[in-house]
């Protein structure tokens, strides 16, 4: 017995360091049919457990993962205060174990970091350099699933490449197919960790690994517990079914599919791990436990996650390539692409120094927090680029000074138009760029070419012909200019109005009445704003006037017990809209002018049918011009359905009902029958809205009673009724027994002493010799006013544990209630 226990301490310890496990409690387990409601369930349930954990320190790293890649949530400060403990922890200086940088890494990856570059450590390096001669293949398994969570590149001569790894992880298959901790004896914890590792390489490129897999699974499929679930050591559990199950869901392996061999009858793994579902979590084994705990959650929440993902073709669980990374990594990223593209410094050149600046700019640009993810060799990188341009610089100065002068008189006379393109107004520019070249070295007027001077030459006797040819035609243009200044004058076609139409008559009128000459000087646009313009007078006309004659089309539905929204699509040139309610479609209400599409009446009455309808305003064409108005649309407000959230014993002959609160409702009815098919009586009617729970006395133990709730709303002095909820169960019990104490009052005796329990008949005594043992009936109470009982003839210095349970006769038969806690004595008299 000593032996086992610490066989299975020491798997506990094992499965701690896969994620720190702890034991669980059996629920009922739901059809394989589809699993979806169960799935998201289940994971729904562990996240509400989950989210309210600390995820803000260094060691929560599974909860933080599990939240987040499952799709729950953590706050800014949250992360942000883990993030700064994870970074204290390293700047520690001591090297940790593989399995804490791999679950960094991963809880990194998950939160959008950056296990590459997180605050200047390469967590990453630092599993891959890591000697692992020696170690159990918990720690292999957690590196190579912390590498391939990224995609993450290893240098070929690293001391852990992935060939390695999978090669070592390899070497722990037992003869019988399982794979060990530490090569002593198969196990399913560790052959549910392997497979995890090794899935992404269980393909026809890895012969090996496929061989490994298909051994791994025969071993799986013989070691099904009747629950279609697993055992670690000697006990089923769910933290070792999650590990199967990730295991498979990773490897693309159906787990409801019979032909695997993983369900039994109508059970299978995920209905199994469904059944540990605890009041609050999960538990890891309920016959061991009392309430869920945080590790078993953890892993039965991530497993069902893998399951979810694995059934929706999406990434799995350890996949985090679908992962963003956070807006200062993206920075840092984009800024190493840059640093990286620039050539090497023997291969840079001065026209390289744009890029240079370039990168440097981005830099300079980075915040610091993006910084923190730039290496130093990228940095050096940059630095020795900008030194080579610097030198190249200095070299090339002499030579550019001479050629500057030049260049820019070049520049100033290739900037000058085309000769066919010169006009009047170019004239100060060319007498410019005559002087500039009239004061040029000679050093300089040696870089100008013949082409640069034939061009300034050519320019300045266009500007003479063209001063010549000016002065004949301005009278000409004057004309034009007043026509085109009437026309810019008048608004942009999308100001138009209908009372600019005679400004538009006006302009028009002005040019017929131009010469031939000064009409060869409007612009072609000038004339083509002005007919925009008549066509739009006459557009707005027609717009008025199909905005007269047409209505929106309006939608309604009721949102709440005492609100409806009206809905309407766009009504072309409306500036707002008129919302109006009736109770006969005649006699109409204006509610609200709104310039939106929708609008939430607030004030409708529960169970009134109205009428609602919207006209649509515009003034555009001055005024207020109103729209057409259907008259036939309608909605009722109605109240929400209740929604049973538990029914549970509250003693031998007391139920207790709790619902959701109803918004709106004045009170509640509860009906309850005796089978969920049969009639349903009246029990209670509650009062109050804010009331939602009612516990339904004298009922008879053991006996399961069906309940259903509705909510009323007192409108005018009668009920207006919502749904009816679904139905919910729950039968009364004896309450839990509690052990006041043990003592070992007498020679080779242990007194028991237990309180009352409410209703009771009498009480079952059971006993073992180690905690997790098993337990047998020792005595069975048949008062429930006995509250003690005495055991003898037990061994000195032996160590007993008890556990009572109180149970109530009914129709002759014993209706149990749950077991009390454990206490134990040492017989030492």
């Amino acid at each position: 017995m000593v032996n086992i226990k610490k066989r299975l301490v020491s798997m506990i310890l094992v499965l701690c360091m896969v994620f720190s496990m702890v034991p669980l409690t059996h629920v009922s387990a739901a059809s394989q049919s589809d699993p979806t409601p169960i799935v998201n369930d289940g994971i729904a349930h562990g996240l509400s457990y989950l989210e309210n954990q600390s995820v803000s320190k260094y060691g929560d790293e599974w909860t933080i993962f599990t939240i987040l890649r499952a799709g729950g949530s953590i706050s800014e400060e949250d992360k942000a205060a883990y993030l700064a403990s994870a970074k204290a922890k390293l700047d520690e200086d001591k090297v940790l174990e593989p399995t804490d940088y791999a679950r960094m890494v991963l809880t990194l990856g998950v939160m959008g970091q950056n296990p590459e570059s997180f605050y200047g450590y390469n967590l990453i390096e630092k599993l891959y350099t890591r000697n692992l001669d020696g170690w159990s293949s918990n720690f292999i398994s957690w590196t190579l699933l912390a590498l391939d969570s990224g995609n993450y590149k290893i240098p070929e001569n690293a001391a852990n490449t992935r060939e390695r790894l999978i090669e070592r992880l390899l070497s722990f298959q037992m003869a019988d197919g399982g794979f060990a901790l530490s090569n002593d004896r198969s196990d399913v914890d560790m052959t549910g960790m392997i497979m995890q590792a090794l899935a992404p390489y269980n393909n026809s490129e890895h012969s090996e690994v496929q061989e490994a897999f298909e051994k791994a699974l025969g071993w799986l499929q013989e070691h099904v517990t009747d629950n279609a679930g697993f055992a670690a050591t000697y006990s089923e559990n769910s933290c070792s079914t999650a590990q199967i199950l990730t295991a498979l869901c990773a490897a693309g392996i159906d787990p409801l599919d019979p032909a695997n061999e993983f369900t039994v009858g109508s059970d299978n793994v995920i209905t199994n791990l469904y059944s540990y579902k605890a009041y609050s979590g999960f538990y890891w084994d309920p016959t061991q436990e009392s309430s869920g705990n945080s590790v078993a959650t953890q892993q039965v929440t991530y497993a069902l996650e893998a399951y979810r993902r694995f059934a929706a073709g999406e990434n799995s669980l350890y996949d985090l390539t679908d992962v963003n990374l956070n807006e200062e990594q993206k920075a840092a990223q984009d800024f190493t692409k840059k640093a990286e593209a620039l050539p090497a410094a023997d291969k840079l050149k001065l026209t390289d120094k744009t890029k240079v600046e370039e990168v440097r700019n981005a830099y300079n640009n980075l915040s610091a927090a993006a910084r923190a993810y730039v290496t130093e060799e990228t940095l050096t990188k940059l630095e020795t680029a900008e030194n080579t341009i610097a030198k190249l610089e200095a070299a090339d100065k002499a030579d550019k000074e001479a050629k500057a002068a030049a260049d820019t008189f070049t520049k100033t006379v290739n900037a000058l138009p085309a000769a066919d393109k010169l006009k009047l107004t170019d004239k100060t520019t060319v007498e410019s760029a005559r002087k500039l070249y009239n004061n040029l070295s000679a050093a300089a007027k040696a870089y100008v070419t013949s082409e640069t001077l034939n061009k300034l030459i050519t320019a300045e006797n266009t500007i003479a012909k063209l001063e010549a040819a000016d002065k004949a035609d301005k009278e000409a243009k004057a004309a034009a200019d007043t026509f085109t200044k009437t026309v810019n004058a008048l608004p942009a076609a999308d100001k138009l109005k209908l009372t600019d139409k005679t400004a538009v008559e006006a302009a028009r009128k002005s040019y017929n009445n131009l010469s031939a000459a000064a009409k060869a000087y409007v612009a072609k646009e000038t004339l083509t704003k002005l007919t925009t313009a008549e066509n739009t007078i006459a557009n707005l006309a027609k717009a008025k006037a199909s905005f007269e004659s047409s209505m929106p089309s309006v939608t309604v539905k009721a949102v709440a017990y005492n609100q409806v929204k009206v809905s309407w699509k766009a009504y072309t040139n409306a500036t707002s809209y008129i919302v109006y309610r009736s109770t006969d479609a005649k006699n109409w209400t204006s509610l609200k002018e709104v310039t939106g599409l929708s609008y939430t009446d607030q004030t409708a009455a529960t169970g009134t049918r109205y009428y609602y309808t919207v006209k649509a305003v515009s003034t555009k064409w001055g005024g207020k011009t109103y729209s057409k108005y259907v008259k036939n649309v309608t909605a009722t407000t109605s109240l929400g359905t209740a929604s049973i959230k538990s029914a549970a014993s509250a003693g031998y002959n007391s139920v207790k009902i709790t619902w959701n609160k109803v918004s709106g409702a004045s009170g509640y009815e509860v009906r309850c029958a005796t089978s969920k098919n049969g009639s349903y009586k009246l029990v209670k009617t509650v009062t109050k809205g804010s009331t939602v729970s009612y516990t339904n006395s004298k009922l008879t133990a053991g006996k399961t009673y069906y309940y259903k709730v509705r909510a009323y709303r007192t409108v005018n002095g009668k009920k207006v009724y919502g749904k009816y909820s679904s139905v919910k169960s729950a039968k009364p019990v004896p309450a839990k027994a509690v052990i006041s104490s043990v003592k070992n009052s007498k020679s080779r005796q242990a007194a028991v002493t237990w309180k009352k329990v409410s209703g009771a008949s009498g009480y079952v005594v059971y006993r073992a010799t180690s905690k997790n043992g098993t337990y047998k009936a020792v005595a069975t109470i048949k008062s429930g006013s006995t509250v003690k009982y005495t055991n003898t003839k037990l061994t000195k210095g032996k160590t007993y544990y008890y556990k009572v349970r109180a149970y109530r006769t009914v129709s002759g038969k014993k209706v149990y209630g749950s077991y009390s806690s454990v206490k134990s004595v040492k017989i030492t008299k």
